[in-house]
């Protein structure tokens, strides 16, 4: 008898992808300078197109697969990236994080050979620059058009060629303003870009679907829905990093003029931050974001939460990233994958990172601060999702990638909250707020069908994950609805919000459902379950709302409120 090893597909290609195209990325990355994070992206996009014969088949039971293919999908991604990580690590000591665009695309090929084509496309480094100062001089009226006067104070000419160069890559033409920029001795006569207001005029067909996946233009057009309603005004803030409009909503009560502004309703009300698609593969967070403009809009139950309360939505934070999403999605066989190549932005990036980097090339990153700097939000939700199925990955321990400290193995429920608040004796609104938190949104849960999902996949979670293992399968359940909260000190340079700035946001906090990738009646769940748990929080923030006191100092009749927001 003779015993012969005989691998499967995907062993086949495993062997291919580790053994040769891993060290000739890696030899690229070194032939280019090196990997060093200021040399990033060291590619534009490394596709692999793989045609194997494994299982890939629905399973039956709620949202499950049996998808061999699904998990190469998986492992090309995430290991990739990882050794990416890796070889930076141990070369430069930096985290090269943003390395370019890997994008495997699976195919099935039963009874077929398994083969690939695998290819790497570079392109010019397009490095962070410096924004010098800037300051208007003057604004006069030519030829009927405004023109601007700006001045750059600091910054080399040569620095300023390229920020016009790269405005003039990424803004379309109609949004922009003339402009006469002086730097030195030099001046320049070019187009700046302005935000563009997003306005409509048709109110029937404001109704967002909450069972498809929104995405491109769509996302326009149900701003501009949105904004033909008195309550709603939406407007583009900032470009992607592949150009794609950042769309954001202001809702509030009607004004007899066109303009709110932001500082006086801060000053009035608490006000409420709701980011959606941060996470591009996590798709009903943009359903669950114009439901709830929808709602504001047209029903009175919902109008009333205006009253007492601003509310401002992303609902498309990642729009490159998206954009991904619905071309790999476009495959029928893979159109409920979990896509995590979608996750992170163009160049494989988690752009939050970035927040508070003020030279970031990311519009997606920009986005976020310069909404938190005008709005001054109390509070912040982001709408954020994980795996609707079991995370299968043959080659990765059959658990989550290196980068993520939990397991992802198993749904841990259909609707979660994760708080990570301020422990100080300084502030100690933020622990209150969030036990508050916890409380609303698990009550407001609790005798919905999500509460009755939360507990049948919380047995699961609880027998198979955290009995056995608890530090990789975390979290309290309160109320039968899973919560992973934290206390965490304040920190000026930190990434968060709440942390950074505890006297302004007192709320900061993650809604995680399972809708990598929903479809149908699962999409309308989860997007529901956004929805439920925003409204508790709206609710909670109506409740601790005080009304702002008047002052009057040297002539100036002043208004103010108590901040951070206490949960009383």
């Amino acid at each position: 008898r003779v015993e012969l090893p005989v691998p499967s597909d995907l062993e086949t290609f495993w062997t291919f992808w580790q053994a040769e195209i891993i060290p000739r990325v890696i030899n690229q990355i070194d032939e280019c300078g090196g990997p060093f994070t200021d040399r990033q992206p060291f590619f534009d996009r490394l596709e692999a197109d793989v045609w194997i014969s494994e299982p890939n088949n629905r399973l039956g039971v709620r949202e499950e697969n049996d998808s061999a293919a699904e998990a190469l999908h998986e492992d090309i991604y995430f290991n990739t990236l990882d050794a990416i990580e890796i070889f930076g690590e141990r070369i430069s000591g930096e985290r090269t994080s943003a390395p370019g665009a890997v994008l495997p695309v699976v195919h099935m090929a039963e009874g077929q050979t398994p083969h690939a084509r695998v290819r790497l496309f570079t392109s010019g480094n397009l490095p962070d620059l410096p924004y010098p100062d800037l300051s208007i001089r003057s604004v006069r009226l030519r030829d009927d058009e405004f023109v601007v006067d700006v001045l750059v104070e600091n910054g080399s000419e040569q620095t300023v060629a390229r920020l016009i160069n790269l405005a003039g890559m990424r803004v379309p033409a109609g949004s922009t303003i003339s402009a006469r920029v002086t730097c030195g001795q030099s001046s320049v006569e070019l187009r700046l870009p302005l935000q563009e207001v997003l306005q409509g005029k048709d109110r029937a067909d404001l109704q967002p679907t909450m069972h498809a996946n929104i995405y491109g233009d769509a996302v326009i057009a149900l701003a501009r829905q949105a904004a033909a309603y008195p309550e709603v005004t939406a407007w583009v803030e900032d470009y992607s990093y592949q150009g794609r409009p950042l769309v954001a909503l202001s809702l509030g009560q009607p004004t007899p003029g066109r303009l709110r502004s932001p500082a006086k309703a801060s000053a009035l009300k608490p006000t409420c931050l709701i980011v959606a698609r941060h996470h591009a593969n996590e798709i009903s967070s943009t359903n669950a974001a114009f439901q709830l403009a929808h709602l504001v809009a047209t029903d009175p139950n919902w109008q009333e939460l205006i009253r007492r309360v601003n509310i401002v939505i992303l609902p498309y934070e990642n729009p490159d990233g998206a954009a991904l999403h619905a071309r790999l999605t476009g495959d029928p066989e893979a159109r409920n994958w979990k896509h995590h190549p979608a996750r992170y932005n163009a160049l494989g990036y988690e752009f939050s990172e970035a927040f508070f980097n003020p030279n970031t090339r990311f519009g997606e990153s920009r986005v976020r601060p310069a909404i938190w700097r005008r709005f001054l939000p109390d509070a912040i939700v982001d709408n954020h999702g994980v795996p609707s199925h079991e995370w299968v990955q043959p080659f990765a321990g059959f658990g989550s990638p290196p980068r993520f400290r939990v397991s992802y193995w198993i749904p841990q429920a259909l609707l979660y909250g994760i708080v990570g608040y301020v422990d100080s004796e300084d502030y100690p609104q933020h622990q209150q707020m969030a036990q508050a938190l916890r409380d609303s949104v698990s009550e407001a849960v609790r005798e919905t069908d999500i509460g009755a999902l939360n507990d049948e996949i919380g047995r699961s979670y609880r027998f198979w994950g955290q009995e056995r293992d608890p530090e990789r399968f975390p979290g309290e359940f309160h109320n039968g609805m899973l919560w992973h909260m934290h206390g965490t000190p304040t920190d000026p340079d930190g990434r968060g919000f709440a942390t950074r700035f505890p006297a302004t946001t007192v709320l900061s906090w993650v809604t995680e459902v399972n809708d990598e990738t929903a479809e149908g009646e699962h999409l309308e769940r989860t997007a529901r379950a956004h929805l439920i748990a925003n409204r508790a929080m709206l609710d909670l923030l109506v409740a601790a709302a005080d009304v702002p006191e008047p002052s009057a100092t040297a002539g100036a009749l002043r208004w103010h409120r108590a901040r951070p927001l206490d949960a009383g």
